[in-house]
């Protein structure tokens, strides 16, 4: 019997689907050009007037403050929540429903238990508009829960739609960086930090930081600054630049006689070895966040909970799987730098047991040491 020979049609419809696919990719990398941006250096923020009606309180010195840090994962991480970029599975929230739980959960526990008392709150991974929170408006439910704190809101993602990674793309993603004082800020800013270049640069955070400059009652100024740094930079010379030129702007706040604290997710292990304190299947596997680099901090201090307990609690989890209390990777990245005419009373890691967030929130008392007059 002779065997008969393929269809030529099958090799041309080959050839259409091969060329269908690369006009397809052709016209996202367009698109990706095309839509690429990085907001401006020095970008006046505006600063939402909270409904107390006290606007000449100022920052009083000696008496005793307290300030909060939270990286609060966007809504998405309940306990069993893994991410693709740390190595899990997932990109985006189970649905709308748990990215509200999860938030008025958090915000329900800062204001219940803390608000009361708190004078300053530095929130991260705030979003306002995107795929992988279901468009929750996350910042809108922080100021209806805070409505009586002054706010200043700052950008650090705002991608049209990244079809990354290609398994589980993470789509349109509008989000910030948080800042909520009960004294009136003078003003607010978000200063641009290096990103990665090449392809990489797709993919990478708008990276900034931002200043919140408020009043103290003896003319200078509390400059606190909300930091969210390198996580998922791959190059680390970028990420130590990014470091590198957050810190020699707190600098000189300090040389200018002003108070300064830093706030928020550094990206860096700040307990130099976290393995050290907390025990679990994973932490003798690997290192996940290198070191804070002593060489580069010169004005100012680190200050975390391992200063006031030989106990500390982690403030961050590894979400490559979901969370378990003794084999998960936990170590601590949040925390806060101060300057010298800051004195730190307590620093404390809030344990919620990774309930709403893949971070826990951290909080410190402080006041403002009297300054000599120039």
């Amino acid at each position: 019997m002779k065997l008969k020979k393929p269809a030529k049609v099958t090799v041309w419809v080959l050839v259409g689907v091969l060329g269908a696919v690369a006009a397809v990719m052709l016209g996202y990398l367009i698109f990706l050009l095309s839509t690429y941006n990085r907001l401006e250096d020095n970008l006046s923020l505006e600063i939402e007037a909270g409904a107390h009606t006290e606007s000449d309180l100022v920052v009083p010195i000696i008496k005793e403050l307290n300030i909060i840090t939270w990286n609060m994962g966007f809504g998405a991480y309940s306990p069993n929540f893994d991410y693709i970029l740390d190595g899990g599975s997932e990109s985006r929230a189970p649905s709308d429903r748990t990215v509200r739980e999860n938030m008025n959960a958090a915000l329900a526990l800062l204001y219940n238990d803390y608000a009361g008392g708190t004078d300053f709150f530095l929130l991260q991974e705030i979003d306002t508009d995107a795929t992988r929170s279901h468009r929750v408006d996350q910042k809108r439910l922080a100021l209806e829960k805070f409505d009586v704190y002054y706010a200043a809101f700052g950008s650090t993602a705002h991608t049209p739609y990244l079809r990354h990674p290609l398994s589980a793309p993470l789509g349109k993603i509008d989000s910030g960086m948080f800042t909520l004082s009960f004294f009136e800020p003078s003003e607010a800013v978000r200063r641009s930090l290096p990103t990665e270049e090449g392809l990489r640069k797709f993919s990478d955070l708008d990276r900034c930081y931002t200043l919140t400059k408020i009043p103290v009652e003896n003319g200078r100024y509390l400059c606190l600054y909300n930091v969210q740094l390198p996580a998922y930079t791959k190059d680390p010379e970028v990420a130590k630049e990014q470091l590198r030129q957050l810190l020699e702007a707190m600098d000189m706040e300090v040389y200018a006689g002003n108070y300064v604290i830093a706030g928020g997710d550094f990206g860096y292990d700040l307990l130099e070895d976290s393995a050290q304190y907390f025990e679990s299947e994973a932490q003798k596997d690997e290192a996940w966040a290198p070191a804070l680099p002593d060489d580069l901090i010169t004005a100012l201090r680190l200050v975390n909970d391992v200063d006031f307990t030989e106990t500390p609690t982690p403030s961050c989890r590894k979400a490559d799987s979901p969370y378990q209390a003794g084999k998960s990777l936990v170590l601590t990245t949040d925390g806060f730098l101060v300057s010298g005419n800051v004195r730190v009373e307590l620093v404390e890691v809030i344990d919620t047991g990774f309930a709403y967030s893949d971070h826990n929130p951290v909080r410190m008392t402080f006041h403002l040491l009297p300054m000599a007059p120039d």
